[in-house]
């Protein structure tokens, strides 16, 4: 999925976020799991590096996020394959291929909601589709692709709708990408609030 240019930017990409990763996890008070199921077989440097992005902007928003990459028939570097039970404070992403969209703009990605104020455990990303807006925009597909994983993972915490700022805007037009403004790439004050909140994560599974 990595854009072609040097492998060397992807690396530094990858190592930059990971080192934020383990700076800032004892500053996070809301731990959650990630389950990520990379069905559509994105190249491992990318999917880490998207995992990466994705960790920062739930960091800014207080969130510990957990990752745990599951073995999939299209990606087998994984030796976990998640194939316990579901728990509490634990989600599942899928990177899927989408299906056939009819619309003028087709979404990255789609979340189940159980209820209006939040409460999900599974959402699913389109990679095609984020290849497809990386091509058009010039923006690294891996980049895309975490924040992508993070709006998604903002719906399973906050519900359905969407703000007019930042990461959870319902649309993400070509000059915004092009643009690339940090803060429309993160959660608003209110959102990380909403998002911190135990009643929220803790009603994502079952007892």
């Amino acid at each position: 999925m990595a854009k072609p240019g040097p492998f060397a930017a992807l690396v530094e990409i990858v190592c930059a976020m990971l080192l934020f990763m383990a700076a800032a996890a004892a500053d996070s008070d809301v731990p959650i799991t990630i389950r990520a199921y990379n069905t559509f077989g994105v190249n491992g440097a990318a999917f880490t590096s998207a995992r990466a992005v994705a960790h920062r902007v739930l960091q800014l928003a207080g969130l510990q996020a957990l990752w745990r990459e599951c073995r999939t028939a299209a990606y087998q570097a994984p030796r976990d394959r998640c194939d316990d039970v579901l728990t509490r404070n634990e989600v599942i992403v899928r990177v899927v291929r989408g299906p056939r969209f009819s619309g003028a703009t087709a979404p990255l990605g789609d979340s189940l909601i159980e209820r209006p104020g939040g409460g999900g455990i599974f959402a699913t990303v389109f990679a095609d589709r984020v290849l497809s807006a990386g091509s058009r925009t010039g923006v690294h597909p891996a980049v895309l692709l975490g924040r992508a994983i993070a709006h998604e993972i903002g719906h399973l915490l906050i519900g359905a709708g969407h703000s007019t700022r930042g990461l959870m805007r319902a649309k993400w037009s070509d000059d915004e990408l092009r643009r690339n403004r940090e803060r429309d790439w993160l959660f608003l004050p209110s959102q990380a609030e909403r998002m911190k909140g135990r009643s929220a994560l803790t009603t994502l599974a079952p007892e």
